[in-house]
């Protein structure tokens, strides 16, 4: 049996079907997912009222009587930057839960 014949030949000899040709790669950079992420926070300025374990503190919005329960950002981790009762923190609210938030600055 001869294999060469039961190959489809073609005639015209069009370069090879590419899938790109259907599908075109979109170019989604990172950063414009982050941007959009970012854009979602709520940040507000609060006291910290007390802390908890783990690095969980909670924090009393400024200008309300809100208490929210609040977490240490990495970059505030790495750097090994101390809180205390009593400081002024900026925090970042999620729009879906505004009990929870992120830690991102200490006031001097």
């Amino acid at each position: 049996m001869n294999f060469s014949t039961l190959r489809p030949t073609r005639s015209d000899k069009s370069p090879p079907f590419r899938l790109e040709a259907l599908f075109p790669k979109r170019s989604v950079r990172r950063s414009d997912i982050t941007d959009n992420m970012k854009e979602e926070l709520i940040e507000l300025a609060g006291v910290v009222v007390d802390k908890q374990p783990n690095a969980f503190f909670k924090v009393k919005i400024q200008d309300s009587e809100h208490i929210v329960f609040a977490t240490i950002s990495g970059r505030m981790r790495r750097n090994r930057i101390r809180i205390l009762m009593g400081d002024r923190v900026d925090v970042e609210l999620s729009p879906y839960d505004l009990s929870k938030g992120r830690i991102t600055y200490r006031h001097k």
